[in-house]
């Protein structure tokens, strides 16, 4: 088994098409991962919405062909990763989606979500982290 750069394992990670067909794919890699590993059935629907969210910002504002999703419970919290992560994103403009039309509100959206949303460098590439305690 080949481990992704931050020690989880190949059957956490899911590549797929960056194309809107394959959204489903993603969110029910998240909810067999969320099942299997105990979470509660409140964050597997927000990961869910959450992977949602973040793969139509690569669909939309990329033109990459694929997308990566890593998503497990990593010591006391909820990890996902996805990449490449768009360029150019304003991460301190996500705090509130008022005042966002209605194709401005997926990050913000994901932060209300998620207690953390960063982008990480993990070897050379840009990848949108989501992180939610575990309760």
């Amino acid at each position: 088994m080949t481990s992704s750069p931050d020690g989880r394992g190949a059957a956490d990670r899911i590549v797929s098409a960056a194309d809107t067909t394959h959204l489903a794919s993603l969110r029910a890699h998240v909810r067999r991962i969320a099942e299997r590993d105990g979470a509660p059935r409140e964050v597997a629907e927000d990961f869910e919405l959450v992977v949602t969210e973040l793969a139509t910002n690569v669909i939309r504002h990329t033109d990459d062909d694929e997308i990566t999703v890593d998503f497990a419970l990593v010591d006391d919290a909820w990890v996902l990763d996805l990449w490449p992560a768009p360029s150019g994103i304003d991460l301190s403009a996500i705090e509130s989606p008022v005042g966002l039309d209605s194709s401005g509100r997926g990050l913000p959206i994901v932060r209300a979500l998620t207690d953390l949303v960063e982008i990480v460098d993990l070897d050379g590439v840009a990848h949108l982290r989501c992180t939610k305690h575990a309760v």
